[in-house]
């Protein structure tokens, strides 16, 4: 272990994932009484930051386990960037105010594209939901309380995630995800097929078919709300729309909801304002 003086302690320890040992951080700032560890996960292509209310935290370098005395729920952060860049670290932001609130927060890492393809990238994110869901209540989580949110590219995610087959594809509950925030999302991917953005990504049709939540079979039972900035372009609104139209022919009732003088890049700072309409969408959601 090292130490900064009196105030934070950086503890180095392993877990288990994906049947291989896996390596992780754990700050402890103890005058804002927060734990955060980072989680290194599925062979080091997926990477969790969570936060928790710690209150008093046991910490021990021989478990390799970080235990808790406070059981919460979780939110799950998916960063945006195009499905090409940004990371966790970018957006660690977000996680505090849920920790300040009695809540974890884990902000997710995938591999980023070209260096995967769409199908990929998409596998790694319900991977790590799905391990969040096994593994959270080492780290003070209620695995039957998970949440997830993300901006843009992430917005994506969290529809790909309400169209997933959670029991046939990842052996968890098919209810696993409690409700979703996405923040500017898109949801049909054939626009970006067609734009210049695909020299990268290197989308097909069918592949941005098979990506695009507004075209697939999306579970009507998670509670999802669909925000975007007032604004954004007409097409970003479009997106929204376009998903929550496809999510009520399927039974499902979601809320749109626009925020009113935000554009695509500051809405997503707001998550991190406990004070702001769009982090009460999702701690309302989480029942904080």
């Amino acid at each position: 272990s090292r130490s900064w003086g009196a105030v934070r302690i950086l503890i180095q320890f392993y877990i288990s994932a994906t049947g291989c040992l896996c390596q992780a951080f754990v700050t402890v700032v103890s005058e804002a009484r927060l734990t955060i560890a980072t989680v290194i996960i599925d062979a080091g292509l997926l990477i969790a930051t969570i936060v928790s209310k710690a209150g008093e935290s046991v910490i021990s370098r021989l478990d390799p386990r970080v235990l808790l005395l406070v059981v919460g729920g979780v939110q799950i952060f998916f960063h945006g960037g195009y499905w090409k860049s940004l990371g966790k670290r970018d957006f660690s932001f977000v996680a505090p105010p849920f920790a300040t609130a009695g809540a974890i927060a884990a902000v997710i890492d995938y591999a980023l594209v070209p260096g995967v393809d769409m199908d990929e990238l998409v596998r790694q994110c319900r991977a790590a939901v799905a391990w969040l869901h096994r593994h959270v209540g080492e780290f003070g989580g209620d695995p039957d309380r998970l949440f997830v949110s993300g901006h843009s590219a992430g917005g994506h995610i969290v529809g790909m995630l309400a169209a997933t087959d959670w029991p046939a594809d990842f052996g968890v509950p098919a209810d696993v995800v409690k409700g979703g925030l996405s923040l500017s999302g898109l949801f049909d991917l054939e626009p970006i097929q067609l734009s210049f953005v695909n020299a990268e990504l290197g989308l097909t049709p069918d592949s941005a078919r098979r990506n695009s939540p507004a075209l697939l079979p999306v579970s009507p039972h998670v509670p999802l709300t669909l925000a975007y900035g007032g604004l954004e372009s007409d097409e970003y609104h479009r997106q929204s729309t376009l998903f929550a139209e496809h999510l009520e022919r399927l039974g499902g009732s979601p809320a749109l909801k626009p925020i009113a003088d935000r554009h695509h890049f500051d809405i997503v700072v707001d998550l991190a304002d406990a004070g702001s309409e769009v982090f009460r969408l999702a701690a309302a959601q989480m029942g904080l």
